[in-house]
Order: C-alpha cells, then sequence, then structure tokens
C-alpha cells in the first residue's frame, strides 16, 4: 500500500490532447506527477493530477485552494493558456481515517478508471465542487 493525492480539476471545455496521461516532468523524482485525461472515459472535460509517496502528503498541507494552485501551476507549464477550472476536489486520501492510505494492488489502473470515472463526475456534480 502507499498513498495518493488527486486533485481533480473540472474544467468547462477540453484544451489538451486527446491521450491518457499528462506526465509532468520535476527537478528531482520527489514532486513528480501525472494527469489522468478523464475526458477520454466520460467524455466529461476532467484531469486528476496525481501525486504519491511523500510528495502527496506533502500536498495534504497545503489548503485545498493552494493544492488545486499547484495543480494549475503544473498543467499551465504544458499549456500556458490553460483554463481555470469551474470546480476541483482534493482527495486528502492520506491523512483521512477513513481511506486507510489509498492506494492498493489492482488487476488494471485503466480499468478502475473506466469503472470510478462516472462516479468521480457524478461526486463532483453532486457535491458542488
Amino acid at each position: 500500500m502507499g498513498n495518493k493525492n488527486k486533485i481533480t480539476l473540472h474544467f468547462d471545455h477540453v484544451f489538451w490532447p486527446n491521450v491518457e496521461l499528462l506526465g509532468t516532468v520535476a527537478s528531482t523524482s520527489y514532486s513528480c506527477g501525472y494527469f489522468l485525461n478523464l475526458h477520454k472515459a466520460t467524455g466529461n472535460p476532467v484531469l486528476v493530477y496525481m501525486a504519491a509517496g511523500r510528495f502527496a502528503y506533502d500536498l495534504e498541507t497545503l489548503s485545498k485552494e493552494d493544492a488545486t494552485k499547484f495543480a494549475m501551476v503544473q498543467l499551465k507549464k504544458m499549456f500556458p493558456e490553460a483554463a481555470e477550472p469551474v470546480q476541483y476536489l482534493v482527495s486528502h486520501w492520506g491523512t483521512n481515517p477513513n481511506t486507510f492510505w489509498s492506494a492498493s494492488p489492482t488487476k488494471s489502473m485503466q480499468s478502475n478508471i473506466i469503472l470510478l470515472a462516472p462516479k468521480i463526475s457524478a461526486s463532483i456534480t453532486n457535491n458542488g465542487y
């Protein structure tokens, strides 16, 4: 098991390429992350920034707003004209006592994303994030 922190960004339109992952480059491996493109699976303009390990815990010390700003800085390195999200959701799974961390082995990450994408999208819509 390990820790992942997910920052879900819902936009009013898609401005990124039709790929599954958008990787980021950092000066050290500590702060490496990537974006999952949920638009491919759900049709909704949603990207999820994924941070793992110690970096994920450190992101959890930030407010939801500051964590979202951090993810947007990473996104704007790739897409300088990126739109601001209309909604966002930060998981804080590493410090939430009800999640017992956040990652466990699975058969296929892609199949899990496909299964969870409608629930994530519904949660964002229903909770006003």
